[in-house]
C-alpha cells in the first residue's frame, strides 16, 4: 500500500484541506483503486457537498474507533 500524508495551508497559513491519498497494490481498476481522505468536522457536510455535485454516497457516516468518523463517497 503506498500513501502520502497531504497538510495544505495557504499563503497565510490557513489550513485547506488536509488528508492523505492511498493506492493500494492489485487494487480494483475502474475508478475504485483509489481512496482520498480528507479531514473535516462533520463528514456528513462533506459528503452532502459531493452529492450536490453529482456524487454519490456508499456508505453514511460510520465510526472508525479512535479516528472519528469516515464517510464513503464516489465521485468522477
Amino acid at each position: 500500500m503506498k500513501n502520502r500524508a497531504v497538510e495544505l495551508s495557504d499563503e497565510n497559513g490557513q489550513m485547506g484541506a488536509p488528508g492523505a491519498l492511498v493506492k493500494m497494490k492489485n487494487g480494483p481498476g475502474g475508478g475504485n483503486g483509489v481512496l482520498i481522505y480528507f479531514t473535516g468536522a462533520d463528514c456528513n457536510v462533506e459528503a452532502e457537498r459531493a452529492v450536490a455535485t453529482g456524487g454519490h454516497i456508499v456508505r453514511v457516516k460510520m465510526p472508525i474507533g479512535q479516528y472519528g468518523f469516515i464517510a464513503l463517497i464516489l465521485d468522477t
